[in-house]
């Protein structure tokens, strides 16, 4: 799936400040069980200080990052936080 994030926060963050500098890529790996996937945001907008792609993955599936990484890789033994 690609959607684009969505706005910018009113408190700062750290995925607005990479996007405000303009690192190319950031990936979030999120293991909370609510929430639970791989996302890649790219294309930053600085003066948004937001990222304007971004492409999701459910644990289980491979991921595929772009080059400069262009690398795959594999989450099927990933798992979601203990919540005890």
């Amino acid at each position: 799936m690609n959607k684009a994030p969505g706005p910018k926060r009113e408190r700062r963050s750290k995925w607005n400040g990479y996007a405000l500098v303009e690192v190319p890529c950031f990936l979030l790996v999120d293991r909370d069980p609510k929430r639970l996937g791989v996302t890649l945001y790219s294309e930053p907008d600085s003066d948004a200080g937001m990222y304007t792609v971004s492409r999701t993955w459910e644990f289980g599936e491979t991921v595929s990052l772009p080059a400069p990484f262009s690398v795959e890789i594999p989450t099927d033994e990933w798992e979601a936080w203990d919540e005890d």
